[in-house]
């Protein structure tokens, strides 16, 4: 809800904003709205995730705790599935393509493919074709090049932001706002204060989809790794 909020205040200022007199296009400030818009977008898909149609929608800056979308939870689903969709088709063009800890065009793709792809749950609708198709134009090329890695271990390495798998991450930086998204901390490996000496995130060791360290010496035969990305 904050990353909304914030959202919905950065779209308000942005409308008040005279490119020309900042010495900016309005190509660009129109990209600066539609990364807001796609990232807007994304905390609403997280939210719906969990909430589903009992989530207002709420795209105005106010003090006022809107209801929800609708009092008939379905009728509220489609509303926020439409809303969210509209907010994905609405940005796309004027995106950027492969860019880098920045909202882009693949981005914004996914999550609408990730919304088709659970359409039936959310809203009763079979939207698998469409879902397939939109992925294939990922795979293509059509939203920016991206490749697997020949090592996975470089997705998740210090120098990952030039990984050329990864489509889209939050930047970590030591000392700027680092950690803590509800999101990603289940993710990160138990020692990950090790490598960044954050305080902010808890020693979570269950979600985790990358290799963690062995605790009981067993993984490798000289022992235990001191590195998650050494486990096999």
């Amino acid at each position: 809800w904050l990353t909304i909020g914030f959202c919905n205040n950065a779209l308000n200022d942005f409308s008040a904003i005279n490119a020309s007199a900042l010495n900016m296009s309005e190509a660009q400030l129109n990209s600066y709205k539609a990364e807001v818009q796609t990232l807007r977008a994304w905390a609403y898909y997280n939210i719906f995730e969990i909430w589903g149609g009992s989530l207002p929608i709420n795209n105005q800056v106010t003090s006022n705790i809107p209801p929800s979308a609708d009092v008939d939870f379905d009728k509220g689903s489609k509303m926020v599935y439409d809303f969210i969709m509209e907010d994905l088709d609405a940005s796309v063009d004027q995106l950027p393509v492969g860019s880098s800890g920045r909202m882009n065009q693949a981005m914004n793709r996914m999550l609408k493919a990730r919304l088709l792809l659970n359409a039936e749950i959310f809203i009763n609708e079979d939207k698998y074709d469409e879902c397939a198709a939109l992925n294939q134009e990922i795979l293509n090329g059509d939203y920016g090049e991206y490749s697997l890695e020949a090592d996975y271990r470089d997705v998740y390495g210090i120098d990952n932001m030039n990984a050329s798998e990864v489509v889209f991450a939050f930047t970590n930086q030591v000392g700027q706002l680092e950690g803590g998204w509800m999101r990603g901390q289940p993710f990160y490996p138990y020692n990950i204060n090790d490598y960044f000496a954050s305080e902010q995130v808890g020693g979570w060791n269950c979600v985790i989809l990358t290799p963690s360290k062995d605790n009981s010496a067993s993984v490798l035969a000289g022992g235990s790794p001191q590195s998650f990305l050494d486990a096999p």
